[in-house]
């Protein structure tokens, strides 16, 4: 058996999810973590862990409530265990909700996942439609390269060569109307800290974008073909008619895929993203995985956005093609399954605008005039 874990490794513990029907899952685990265990950046624990004649309870309670990562190996078993359902996931959604515990699914076999309450709320590693089961052995073992280097990531994740800034630095939801909103640096010293760290974050989305292109243009995906890497953090491209548009969001540890709408006009936006979420549950089950809907009533615009949680512009560059090729196929599952629904909504539309007046036909306007 394995050592246990030090109470003192609290801030590396990786709590791992699973049903005994699914060990050999784990022992696969195990194996591509061991290089991280043996750097001393993470402490693996599961419940071999236990030790003969100790609570194994109170064992789970406290590796639980020290755990900053999360591994749940989602099976049916794992779903239809009662013990987990019980005693596992209600404290790790409490703790990711409470405390940021990163909480990280892998769909091995197929299941219900999209459909467990609470569980669904959180990006797979791995597309449901596509469990590891389902993968060759290069490709299990590329999930499981992909899976470590997200865990490292999220335990040691910094900006690289980042000067951090000296106050806290914030973004405007709005891709459209993104920008650093920065207090007033109490010294010069903190206010040349504070600059130098927002150049290097635009460099680096200068840089991320740039790979992101060229990536995107090796997968054929075109959508954005025409467009050139930006230090902003988001990068669009129309999506066929004005006022909607397909974006890529990145932000320090997570990233996003999102069709836009702003047609300029509030009650226009609202309409059109009211038309499109009446197809939600359609809409989400051609897409795979639940979906964000921003009707987002105090601001003019509204989208539909999906979450990709396994990394952000703090993920080393390194793994950006991981992140990339996730952001890469999520834009094309999410433009493939929404262009019959924009379609059809821009048809709608058109039969609805009335026609102009025919040529030589004065047109007057009831009223006093004004």
């Amino acid at each position: 058996m394995p050592a246990a874990p030090r109470s003192g490794e609290t801030q590396s513990l990786v709590f791992v999810s699973y049903s005994h029907a699914d060990a050999r899952w784990l022992a696969r685990l195990r194996v591509h973590l061991k290089p991280l265990e043996r750097l001393g950046k993470i402490a693996l624990w599961d419940d071999s862990y236990i030790k003969a004649g100790t609570s194994w309870r109170d064992e789970i309670r406290d590796a639980l409530g020290r755990a900053r990562v999360a591994v749940l190996l989602v099976t049916a078993d794992f779903l239809a265990s009662d013990f987990i359902a019980s005693n596992e996931l209600p404290p790790l959604l409490k703790a990711a909700k409470e405390r940021g515990t990163l909480i990280l699914p892998v769909i091995v076999k197929p299941c219900r996942f999209e459909k467990t309450a609470g569980l669904a709320d959180f990006q797979a590693v791995n597309s449901p439609s596509r469990p590891l089961a389902s993968l060759s052995s290069d490709r299990r073992e590329e999930l499981w390269v992909k899976l470590s280097g997200v865990i490292e990531d999220a335990l040691t994740a910094s900006v690289p060569n980042a000067i951090p800034p000296a106050e806290p630095v914030a973004a405007d939801e709005n891709p459209r109307r993104t920008r650093a909103l920065v207090p007033a640096a109490r010294t010069q010293a903190d206010r040349g800290r504070t600059a130098k760290a927002l150049a290097r974050q635009h460099v680096l989305r200068y840089r991320f974008w740039e790979r992101l292109l060229e990536f995107a243009k090796k997968r054929w995906l075109d959508l954005h073909a025409g467009r050139t890497p930006t230090s902003a953090s988001w990068l669009g491209a129309g999506a066929g008619k004005t006022g909607y548009r397909w974006n890529y969001v990145i932000w320090m540890n997570h990233a996003a895929v999102e069709l836009d709408i702003d047609v300029g006009d509030w009650h226009e936006n609202k309409r059109a993203f009211d038309t499109l979420q009446q197809s939600k549950a359609a809409i989400e089950a051609a897409f795979g995985a639940a979906l964000e809907w921003q009707r987002l009533d105090e601001k003019r615009r509204s989208g539909i956005r999906y979450i990709i949680r396994a990394g952000g512009l703090t993920t080393s560059e390194e793994r950006w093609p991981w992140l990339q090729g996730d952001m890469i196929e999520a834009m094309a599952r999410l433009s493939k399954v929404l262009q019959p629904y924009l379609l059809k909504l821009w048809a709608q539309s058109a039969r609805e605008t009335p026609a102009p007046p025919a040529h030589g036909v004065a047109v007057v306007a009831q009223g006093d005039g004004k």
